[in-house]
């Protein structure tokens, strides 16, 4: 982290501590009868609506000074060996605005096992952008085959390619899931479509991999049917640097999580667990072996990125 984001997460996190203090204090104040005794939320540092609370949550047994909402029993996964307890991506969500978090393990493997070289490796990796007022994207391009130039890409090659990678989208898909384009025939060449703000007109051609993500662009986006979860995929081709020239066909990803915990578009990406004994055993599976600054209550972090480790991992927008 450059001294200048330091300094800026440092006076952020500062601010969120006092917000904390601050709001304890209040419940210190105030009596469980209370709205905040009542309905209070120890991570989002507000009172809620009693919907946003699970049922054992807003009664006088619990208290405001630990209680949190729905959108925050749970977990995000980013993809298959990355999460992150939905308390500690809020708690990035306060002190990063403006930032991204991208994974440092591999990613450059195909469908078909080929290994990109690793100057390309960061331009596939999964990454994580705080926008600032609560919203999050989560972003990832999925290498699938490798084309010759001029060659027209198949629905079966593509499908194929889809199902043996079989990786994680969002809570409700994976590549290899029957539902993902509705019986569409698959392809991966342009649309013909202008980019947004016509920067640039054919973003296919560039092996700029993400940019459609952001521009738009001749990608034909295809969207996850459960309520509320803002998931956008599709597929693209790139000119690939090689001789004989080739093209590398991308499935391209990006999720958003819009406003803070309560928001749909946030509860939908969170997963909770199945049963109470299933919870019971992840929960302390997770504990066991979470870092010494996770905080979370509920489930502990996977991966790299549990928050209190954010100022090795940042890379500035």
């Amino acid at each position: 982290m450059s001294e200048r984001w330091q300094l800026v997460f440092l006076l952020r996190q500062d601010r969120r501590y006092k917000l904390q203090d601050e709001y304890q204090r209040r419940c210190d104040k105030t009596g469980s009868d209370s709205r905040l005794g009542r309905l209070g939320c120890s991570q989002c540092l507000t009172t809620h609506a009693p919907w946003h609370f699970s049922a054992s949550q807003p009664c006088p047994d619990t208290s405001p000074k630990t209680r949190i909402c729905t959108g925050l029993e749970g977990l995000v996964g980013l993809y298959e060996h990355f999460s992150w307890s939905a308390e500690c991506l809020w708690r990035g969500a306060c002190v990063l605005e403006g930032v991204q978090l991208r994974c440092t393990f591999e990613h450059s493997l195909d469908a078909r096992g080929n290994i990109y070289y690793s100057l390309m490796m960061p331009l596939l990796n999964p990454f994580l952008h705080y926008l600032g007022k609560g919203t999050i994207e989560m972003r990832r391009a999925f290498p699938l085959i490798t084309i010759k130039d001029g060659e027209v890409t198949t629905h079966q090659a593509l499908s194929n390619a889809l199902h043996t990678l079989n990786g994680y989208i969002c809570p409700h898909l994976r590549t290899g899931s029957l539902e993902l384009f509705d019986g569409q025939i698959l392809t991966a060449e342009c649309t013909g479509s202008t980019a947004i703000g016509g920067l640039y007109p054919n973003p296919c051609c560039y092996d700029g991999l993400g940019e459609s993500l952001s521009i738009g662009g001749c990608i034909s986006w295809s969207e996850c049917r459960s309520p509320n979860c803002i998931t956008r995929y599709g597929l693209r081709r790139v000119q690939w640097s090689t001789s004989p020239k080739t093209d590398l066909v991308l499935f391209e990803v990006i999720r958003t999580m819009l406003s803070g915990p309560t928001h749909a578009s946030w509860q939908a990406q969170v997963v909770r667990g199945g049963s109470e004994e299933e919870d019971a055993i992840e929960v302390n599976k997770r504990r066991r072996n979470k870092p010494a600054d996770c905080g979370a209550q509920v489930w502990a972090c996977r991966g790299l990125f549990c928050a209190g480790r954010y100022k090795s991992r940042i890379i500035e927008a």
